[in-house]
């Protein structure tokens, strides 16, 4: 679990809170270092996540797709737009499949897998 939180929280420490928002505005401006430096980050986070051999992402991969299948694909554009003017729906339907987004690499951070 460390090896995924440490690099978020170094990151949030180093790139947010222990920076003003001029600053941050100035990190973004230059567009091609924050790139990389996001680059970097975010490998170092996927990196545990992949080490188990990919069932994790895998897994994870398998619930985003299914919900752009099930909520996109297989709808049609008035659906689409008639779910968006329900903002409480919406919300708690995105809400809910954000959580099993997060399921697989919770399970495999606490060892519920």
């Amino acid at each position: 679990m460390q090896n995924v939180l440490l690099p978020i929280l170094q990151h949030l420490y180093m790139a947010h809170l222990e920076r003003s928002p001029g600053q941050q505005v100035q990190d973004a401006l230059a567009l091609d270092s924050y790139i990389k430096t996001h680059t970097v980050w975010v490998e170092s986070i996927l990196k545990p996540a992949v080490s188990d051999g990919g069932s994790v992402l895998d897994d994870t991969l398998g619930v985003l797709l299914n919900h752009i299948n099930k909520a996109h694909l297989e709808e049609s554009p008035g659906q689409q737009v008639t779910d968006l003017l329900n903002p409480d729906g919406y919300v708690k339907m995105h809400t809910v499949w954000a959580g099993q987004m997060l399921t697989p690499t919770t399970d495999f951070l606490t060892g519920n897998c």
